[in-house]
């Protein structure tokens, strides 16, 4: 196993690092839904999940992923509101140019459709909420799939005959388009084994249909015999000013400060061999500043002497996911010591690109097999996205990939 993770790291870290120098635009496409959106009861969910298979035909120019959270609802006042997760402000915060809504499904039970009075005027803040960024998405909203056989109190009388017109009339309000789900799937109840939620195919055929919508061309099922690596890549603000220098300058200083997952090497002398290689023409000085069981908070301090005593660097990869799970440390003095690291490095030289690494441990494969976002990660993240720095979840691949079989 400890092979295979290995594997994991180091091709995803080769393949990424070669076309992180290039100019690329990544259309980003969130899914916002509940159980359905995120694939429950689908075998190997992270393959044929409806968003996966949508990424899939979409191709690599855009990033497709899955905000599905199961049981929630649309409504503020449903037994379990999306607006009140940390998922629908992450969503938010990763700023995407297409939101696909499909919500309501749990709404329709009936100590939630009490509230249907207020389902308008959320739905309403919800969609104002994603059109007020500065990215200015195009925004989806979908008629939910139909509901084959009452279930844990979830009506498709109500879903048909108040849950889907209310979307059908907030999308005309909005001048927003419609995808109709629920049209699609009547009379197809053996796509949904418990009668609530598709089994692969039907999420398939879910996708086909978004896709429809967002291309206007039709596709057919995909093949998800492989996850992409670019899925676990957050490209931000690439290392295009690290690739023009090794490019033309006779001498770069890269540098890894981590704790004993970059002082064992391993990924790290993976790098340095594949970069040595891709620019042969280059001198290249490595520094190699990994210390066991240090986090961010001693990186910070030790920085100036273990990494910039000589000068600036070139291309800075920075891990410290593992050890500050464990430190016991808030997450305000996480971000702090991350920020830190990033504030003392461009103040020395605003061209030199950062990379944070999320490498996996137990703790972060359970969190995101309960389909929640280790807290360690969503500190470090905030970081990377105020400051457009580059970063790789290794922890999440790692997950989906030993799920996936």
């Amino acid at each position: 196993m400890k092979n295979k993770i290995l594997y994991i790291v180091v091709f995803s870290l080769i393949l990424n690092i070669s076309i992180w120098g290039q100019e690329t635009k990544t259309i980003k496409v969130a899914c916002i839904g509940n159980s359905i959106t995120y694939g429950a009861g689908i075998k190997k969910r992270n393959k044929k999940s409806y968003p996966v298979q949508l990424g899939s035909m979409l191709g690599d120019n855009y990033d497709v992923r899955n905000y599905g959270f199961s049981a929630r609802t649309l409504l503020s006042k449903g037994d379990h509101p999306y607006m009140e997760e940390d998922m629908f402000f992450d969503a938010i915060q990763w700023n995407p140019d297409i939101v696909i809504i499909m919500l309501g499904t749990n709404d329709s039970k009936p100590q939630n459709w009490k509230f249907k009075d207020e389902f308008v005027a959320d739905y309403h803040r919800m969609i104002t909420a994603f059109d007020t960024l500065s990215s200015k998405p195009k925004i989806y909203l979908i008629k939910v799939v139909p509901v084959f056989q009452t279930r844990w109190g979830i009506s498709d009388t109500i879903v048909k005959n108040e849950v889907n017109p209310l979307i059908e009339k907030i999308a005309c309000e909005k001048n927003l388009q419609l995808i109709d789900l629920y049209t699609l799937f009547i009379g197809k109840a053996e796509l949904f084994p418990d009668y609530i939620h598709p089994n692969a195919r039907g999420a398939g055929e879910m996708a086909k249909e978004v896709y429809k919508q967002l291309t206007g061309k039709e596709n057919q099922l995909v093949n998800q015999g492989k996850l992409k690596s670019s899925e676990y890549h957050y490209l931000r603000g690439g290392l295009k000013k690290s690739f023009i220098k090794f490019e033309q300058k006779n001498k770069v200083r890269v540098a890894f400060l981590g704790g004993s997952i970059t002082y064992n090497g391993g990924w790290r002398d993976s790098l340095m061999q594949y970069m040595q290689k891709r620019f042969p023409k280059t001198e290249f000085e490595f520094i190699a500043a990994g210390t066991p069981s240090f986090g961010s908070t001693e990186d910070v301090f030790r920085l100036k002497r273990d990494v910039l005593m000589d000068g600036n660097v070139d291309l800075l990869f920075v891990e410290a996911a593992v050890n500050d799970g464990g430190k016991g440390r808030s997450d305000e003095e996480i971000k702090r010591a991350m920020e830190g690291i990033v504030r003392h490095v461009r103040n020395i030289s605003s061209t030199t690109d950062i990379v944070f690494m999320y490498f996996v441990d137990p703790a972060k494969i359970e969190d995101y097999r309960q389909g929640k976002i280790p807290q360690v990660i969503k500190n470090h993240d905030k970081v990377a996205e105020y400051y457009q720095i580059s970063a790789i979840n290794l922890a999440k691949e790692v997950t989906d990939r030993i799920d996936a079989g």
